[in-house]
Parts: C-alpha cells; sequence; structure tokens
C-alpha cells in the first residue's frame, strides 16, 4: 500500500500547505481514486473488498502513537544541546548530563531529564534564527560566574589618595 500511495498519490500532488491540507488532499484521492479501483486478485474494489474483511480487524488502540523522533543529547558546559546543527538552552542543572529529546512532526523540541520530567521546551528553528535561549535556564550559571564582591568605600577612597 506504502507503494502504491507513493507512486500514485505523490506524482499527483506533489506540494503541500501544510500537514493539514497534506491529510485533506489524501482523504479525497483515496476516496474518489483509490477505493472505487478494481482488484484484479478479488474481482471487486478496494472499498468492496474492505467492507468484507472488516469484521476481522482488530479495534484501534485507544491512544494514538507517538510518532515523534527521540535521541539523546549531552548538555555542554554552557547548558546547551545541539540539535540538528542548532542549539536550544536547557536548565543549568543538566550541564554535564545526558537528557533525552523528543521532535515532534510539526517541529516541536521537549527536552527530559534522566527521571523522565521534562525540564525544556522550545519550537524548532532553522540555523538563520540563532541559538534559542530561554533566560531563566542561564541564571544559576551567571550567579556562579560574577559573584558580587563587596567593599567599603575606604578602600577607593584609600587608592585615590
Amino acid at each position: 500500500m506504502v507503494s502504491y500511495v507513493k507512486h500514485h498519490f505523490f506524482q499527483r500532488y506533489r506540494s503541500f500547505d501544510s500537514y493539514a491540507h497534506l491529510n485533506q488532499l489524501l482523504e479525497q484521492w483515496l476516496s474518489s481514486y483509490a477505493r472505487q479501483r478494481r482488484l484484479r486478485q478479488f474481482q471487486q474494489s478496494a472499498a468492496q473488498r474492505f467492507e468484507e474483511e472488516l469484521h476481522q480487524l482488530s479495534p484501534r488502540p485507544a491512544t494514538d502513537v507517538d510518532t515523534r523522533y527521540y535521541d539523546i543529547r549531552h548538555v555542554g558546559w554552557d547548558a546547551y544541546i545541539d540539535v540538528r546543527g542548532k542549539r536550544y538552552s536547557v536548565p543549568a542543572e543538566c550541564c554535564g548530563q545526558r537528557v533525552n529529546i523528543l521532535m515532534s512532526l510539526d517541529g516541536e523540541l521537549t527536552v527530559y531529564d534522566l527521571r523522565g520530567q521534562e525540564v525544556a521546551r522550545h519550537r524548532m528553528t532553522d540555523r538563520r534564527q540563532g541559538w534559542q535561549t530561554v533566560a531563566e535556564h542561564h541564571e544559576p550559571l551567571w550567579q556562579e560566574v560574577m559573584p558580587v564582591q563587596r567593599r567599603s568605600l575606604a578602600v577607593y577612597e584609600e587608592v585615590l589618595q
């Protein structure tokens, strides 16, 4: 079936505005063309054959299948991860650790720590838009790097004299 759709549907429709547009065109093509064509081996249409076999099919799963891409990344010292050549911030507590990432088909990146808790969420972008940074992720790093020294003003008066 995949080959049939690939060689017939995608040859006819080559560009889509969105996944919703693709699904709409595919549903229209299936109902008007693919399900009505006559299958030689059964001497009936695909729609007729489906009606015959419908009672033998298992019910659909109660939940949708997770189609997100899963991978593991190492968080750098600067609290960023690299995903497809782009950099995305994660909380500073994750520095030096491995994190799990899930990328959805609609371009959403979700980052989970090793306990399975969500720690960051980003919209995936192209390289020209630069690094994706959430300022709160880096606050602890700045506090470690730039401690403010407290001195008496008398120290500065001594330097001037």
